[in-house]
């Protein structure tokens, strides 16, 4: 371990200068030690900087004696070359003095885009279930150190930065790589990353079927998105907006609230206006990765104008997107047990449903009548699992796609002993909290045999009731 020293007669040097660059700011940070014996030493001193090279007409004090220093150059122009002198002084009065340049980013290169929003999730019980996606659309890294979170007027702050891997939340503490987002990547934003990390090994990486990681930032403090409306904005710290969404409850697709699916981007280049977002295809969203919003209506207003133009080239254009994308509209409402899936067709065509809890799928379910709207039940479902589908016909077939069904709420049977007038199945005491686990539910057999089993041990036990009772009535 190196120590700090103090005395004449040393080679006083700066050393590991680093610099992170923004548009607006730039952050250096050095140490100060003796290049001769390789030892840290205490020094005070200050920072001179500008845009002239031989006019440095800014200047910061350093006056806490350190061997470590870090300091911020504060509201600087964007993509603008600054000139630096260090000047740093031991308590012998050694001087050290480093000379450097940096250019700020360009402002137009800063482009952070709200691109998912988890604002209603199913279970809104605890913190962490609602969440932002943003994206960095730039060509630089951006550093979220400071940055700023407006909803609906309140502020938060960004202060804590995680890595989700599997099955594991690893906080980032190193200052240079904490905060740091590479040029085309996802984060998330929310208020509780251990939270988020449960949701996201529990549900979104079995959907998904990724093992890549994510980087999560926290705030200050714990925040809600409203069910209704909401105004969303981030900045940096001197007030530079990256980007601003007002959202409402009718955007997107689907009537129903509360579902698990976000309201996700469609085109990162157009504006944030209400056609520019439609519903997650996949429940619980896509956190981290590219949005699942195929099957919104679009550009039938340019097919039209490219039809007056060159007709003939257009109908073979359009009959190719018809095979690639008949289906749309897509709207899924489950149940426990059962799934309604409404859908429209380009075309007459009788399609069907191929169903199952993998992407082998295994089960069909066919709609036998020709039309272009569409309603097909899939039953016998099991509650609460994760199922997926597509749609087939013979005129084309659609992405894979994915629900899940609700849990069940059927209340189990209740077997009383009439010689004590007490259950012999009873529910268990941490079950009565939720009506969709019970004691019986949890060891019912799954095996046709198994089951066999259970039926005939419940008729001996009516046979063995019956008995005593007619005992009980002949005594009598």
């Amino acid at each position: 371990m190196l120590i700090p020293v103090s005395f004449a007669s040393i080679n006083l040097e700066i050393s590991n200068v680093e610099i992170i660059k923004t548009p607006y700011q730039l952050k250096i940070s050095f140490d100060t030690k003796d290049s001769i014996t390789n030892q840290y030493v205490l020094t005070t001193g200050s920072i001179s900087y500008g845009t002239d090279e031989f006019s440095l007409s800014e200047s910061i004090s350093l006056s806490l004696s350190s061997y470590e220093h870090e300091v911020t150059l504060p509201s600087l122009e964007d993509d603008t070359t600054y000139y630096y002198n260090i000047t740093m002084t031991d308590t012998s009065s050694n001087i050290a003095t480093r000379l450097g340049s940096k250019s700020t980013l360009d402002k137009e290169e800063e482009e952070l885009l709200i691109t998912e929003l988890m604002y209603h999730p199913e279970d809104s019980s605890q913190n962490g279930k609602e969440w932002i996606e943003i994206y960095n659309d730039g060509n630089t890294t951006e550093y979220l150190e400071n940055w700023i979170l407006y909803i609906d007027g309140d502020t938060y702050y960004i202060s804590r930065a995680f890595e989700v891997k599997i099955r594991s939340l690893d906080e980032i503490t190193d200052e240079d790589d904490a905060f740091e987002v590479e040029a085309k990547t996802y984060f998330i934003i929310t208020d509780d990353a251990d939270e988020f990390e449960r949701e996201y090994d529990n549900r979104f990486r079995k959907i998904l079927d990724t093992s890549n990681d994510v980087k999560v930032f926290e705030v200050d403090r714990n925040f809600s998105l409203d069910d209704s409306e909401a105004e969303i904005q981030i900045q940096n710290p001197l007030g530079k907006k990256a980007d601003k969404l007002k959202y409402e409850d009718d955007w997107g697709n689907r009537d129903d609230d509360g579902d698990g699916y976000t309201l996700s981007r469609i085109s990162y280049s157009d504006s944030n206006s209400e056609a520019n977002w439609y519903t997650s295809n996949t429940i619980d969203g896509t956190p981290g990765w590219d949005n699942d919003v195929e099957g919104y209506e679009e550009e039938e207003e340019v097919v039209e104008e490219e039809i007056i133009e060159e007709e003939e080239e257009v109908v073979i254009e359009e009959e190719e997107e018809v095979v690639a994308s008949i289906f749309s509209s897509i709207f899924v409402t489950p149940s426990s047990n059962t799934n309604t899936i409404k859908f429209n067709s380009t075309v007459s065509t009788s399609p069907e449903i191929h169903y199952g809890t993998s992407t082998s799928y295994g089960s069909i379910k066919r709609f036998n009548a020709n039309s272009t709207s569409h309603d097909i039940t899939l039953t016998n479902l099991i509650p609460d699992t994760l199922y997926y589908y597509k749609i087939v016909s013979v005129d084309g077939e659609s992405n894979g796609y994915n629900f899940r069904t609700k849990k069940s709420t059927v209340t189990p049977p209740i077997i009383i002993d009439t010689n004590n007038n007490s259950p012999i199945i009873q529910i268990k005491e941490e079950d009565k909290k939720s009506p969709t686990k019970s004691a019986w539910s949890e060891d019912l057999p799954s095996t046709g045999l198994n089951t066999a089993l259970f039926v005939l041990t419940v008729l001996s036990l009516t046979y063995f009731v019956q008995k005593r009772l007619l005992g009980k009535i002949k005594k009598g």
